[in-house]
């Protein structure tokens, strides 16, 4: 039905999720529970990934139709909704994992990644307000935690929970995926034992450091000529309070008390910069030695997590994430990562198209959106290549679809009768 040669492109998107990735896990974990079964796993999945983009609203049945369509079937909404399970939730779960495993990895100089942490807030039916409390008395809603990598804009890792639950609960431990990582993170993530775990683990920190912190300059580290005030020995406030150039570079003393009791100190840096539009400094507090990380540098370099910020703006303009529109759990995971996987494959299409220049020739948004622009294309194209596929009259899709799947009421077929003898009889 596409009016351009779809050719290239579905070969692109299917080198990221291939038909027979999908169809061996949705096999294993019990998505397709026989071999006979009408179920198509494989246009089930770009359904969930490119079908909210194809319909004026959010909606579960507005999404089986959309898959009726592309299938050419009439598959119920009682069997597709059968599906939304904890097997499809593991089946995404593992596309996932499967397509960043396999995407290119874009150099970010003496760092193996630059990964941006932080969380957004979505509304949730308000019959979930047990599972998932929110902050406002009587609302139900989720906190989602994304790391984010801000070269390949893709969701590394994701934590799902109540959006009362404090943001570093869920980060005591970290992994081996941060070595040689940077971590940007704003003061939702200040802690000094979150900064000691991942410092740990062989990674790297940039965060945003308060204009109170009373952590003690054990020396001055800024360089080039004039003179500057002796803040040895004062606290980090104290010496903002003394600060006159437009750039500072400190070397703090950091007190962590360690699950033991005992107590360690670091010699970390603080990167202190004037906003000149503001009068204000900006200060940071990394673990990254001067050779990797310039004080001249280290403002660009935190600016790069606004990259995550217009991810979430994208998840939920584009994505619709801010639209959940189910009462169980499974289902609305099910969605979130549905979105994710949209949106990764949006940034996937934008390397291949951009490569390296992508930063600057074009936004993640503004690739998600011409990605939702294109997405019924897309999905029906991706439908076309599927063995056996028939093409049905629309004609007669689009009566299946008006006709209401709930029994009427007697009473609902009075009123035309009552309509037609009113004019008859009147003037």
């Amino acid at each position: 039905m596409a009016l351009h040669d779809p050719t290239e492109i579905l070969d692109k998107l299917k080198l990221a999720l291939p038909d027979g990735v999908i169809e061996r896990l949705a096999h294993a974990l019990g998505v397709v529970e026989r071999e006979t079964s009408t179920f198509d796993p494989v246009l089930f999945v770009w359904t969930l990934i490119l079908g909210f983009s194809t319909g004026a609203e959010r909606s579960l049945a507005s999404l089986a139709r959309v898959y009726q369509r592309a299938t050419g079937t009439d598959y119920t909404r009682q069997a597709f909704y059968k599906h939304l399970d904890a097997s499809m939730l593991a089946l995404l779960r593992k596309l996932h994992a499967f397509h960043l495993a396999g995407m290119p990895k874009t150099p970010m100089g003496s760092f193996d990644s630059i990964l941006a942490l932080d969380a957004t807030v979505v509304r949730l039916w308000n019959g979930l307000i047990e599972r998932f409390e929110s902050n406002q008395p009587g609302q139900a809603a989720l906190k989602a935690q994304f790391v984010f990598d801000v070269a390949d804009s893709s969701a590394n890792r994701l934590q799902i929970h109540s959006s009362r639950q404090h943001e570093l609960t869920r980060w005591r431990s970290m992994g081996t995926w941060v070595a040689n990582s940077l971590l940007l993170m704003d003061l939702g993530y200040y802690s000094f034992w979150h900064f000691h775990n991942i410092n740990a683990h062989g990674g790297f920190f940039l965060s945003s450091l308060k204009s109170n912190c009373s952590l003690l300059i054990l020396e001055d580290l800024t360089g080039g000529p004039g003179r500057r005030a002796d803040v040895e020995g004062l606290a980090v406030s104290e010496a903002l309070a003394r600060l006159k150039g437009k750039r500072a570079h400190w070397l703090v003393e950091v007190p962590v008390k360690l699950r033991s009791g005992r107590e360690v100190f670091y010699r970390w840096r603080v990167i202190v910069e004037l906003n000149e539009d503001t009068g204000a400094y900006h200060c940071y507090l990394t673990n990254a030695p001067e050779s990797l990380i310039l004080c001249e540098d280290a403002r660009d370099l935190y600016a790069l997590r606004w990259q995550i910020e217009l991810a979430f703006k994208g998840l939920k303009s584009v994505g619709r994430l801010h639209r959940l529109p189910s009462r169980k759990p499974n289902v609305v995971k099910i969605l979130i990562h549905a979105a994710l996987l949209f949106m990764t494959l949006s940034g996937w299409l934008r390397h291949l198209l951009f490569g390296v220049q992508k930063l600057y020739r074009c936004s993640l948004l503004r690739a998600m959106t011409v990605v939702s622009e294109w997405a019924q294309e897309l999905l029906f194209c991706i439908a076309e290549t599927r063995e056996g596929f028939t093409p049905r009259c629309m004609l007669e899709m689009m009566k299946n679809q008006m006709r209401d799947p709930n029994d009427l009421r007697d009473s609902a077929f009075v009123l035309p009768c009552l309509v037609e003898r009113s004019c008859e009889v009147g003037p």
